[in-house]
């Protein structure tokens, strides 16, 4: 879910690029007013490589991103779960 810093979220995501591995923080302001954003930086930069500005909450509750599957448990799988090593 990531990390709730002084009313921001922020969330890490480490891919691989080629042959360098790279982090992407994504940090996310969330409020009901026009000064929210996300902000995504790449690696230790200071400076985002890309950032929006605006609302982006429609009502008081708490709202997180999640990356990856939603599954609810009375949902049964159809498939079994592949692990590669």
């Amino acid at each position: 879910m990531g990390t709730i810093i002084s009313g921001y979220q922020i969330s890490d995501l480490i891919v691989l690029s080629g042959r360098e591995w790279k982090i992407l923080r994504l940090k996310i302001h969330c409020p009901n007013t026009a000064d929210g954003y996300p902000d995504l930086f790449l690696d230790d930069l200071d400076a985002p490589i890309a950032s929006a500005m605006g609302r982006n909450m429609h009502d008081g509750f708490q709202h997180y991103l999640k990356l990856g599957t939603y599954r609810h448990p009375d949902i049964r799988a159809t498939a079994k779960s592949i692990l590669m090593m």
